[in-house]
């Protein structure tokens, strides 16, 4: 019973941030995307850089068997748009004379990775995969790609966080 209560708990406030996304984005939060293979999932929300407002979107379509592509929107406009090992490093443009950066570091794990280690490495990690990725990884000499966290920045202020799950 105390496990079903904390799973419906769980349910309302994640719900409860996910409706709340869009109006938090410029803080520390983190936006949460899943692509499926060759399909686009996005993710937008609201920024104001100084006296500037801003909608970002950042839409992920996950390769099969080949690069992930991803692409950054300001106000409709395509701004930025790169496969994930162009954004380990970070990718750069310019929007209405503002410099604007998306970086995608991946978020690995290694052979006979813990629950526990997953969590901590990417925390939105739904616990169904926690374990696939747990049994996986059983006896693995080989790490594996569980996420990248995208961070973009306008004018060199943070505008957005995205957590990709893989």
């Amino acid at each position: 019973m105390f496990f079903r209560l904390t799973k419906t708990y769980v349910g309302f406030v994640t719900l409860a941030c996910a409706l709340a996304s869009p109006c938090f984005a410029g803080s520390e939060e983190i936006l949460v995307i899943s692509p499926a293979p060759n399909k686009s999932a996005c993710v937008s929300a609201s920024s104001k850089i100084g006296d500037d407002s801003f909608k970002s979107e950042l839409c992920v379509r996950q390769g099969s068997f080949s690069p992930d592509k991803y692409v950054l929107k300001l106000n409709g406009d395509t701004v930025l748009q790169g496969i994930d090992d162009q954004t380990t490093s970070g990718i750069q443009a310019s929007y209405k004379g503002k410099p604007i950066a998306l970086r995608c570091p991946p978020q690995n794990v290694s052979a006979n990775v813990t629950a526990a280690e997953i969590h901590k490495l990417v925390p939105s990690y739904p616990a169904e995969k926690v374990k696939e990725v747990v049994e996986l990884m059983a006896g693995s000499s080989m790490p594996m790609e569980i996420g990248r966290l995208c961070q973009v920045s306008i004018g060199n202020e943070p505008a957005m966080k995205v957590q990709v799950l893989f």
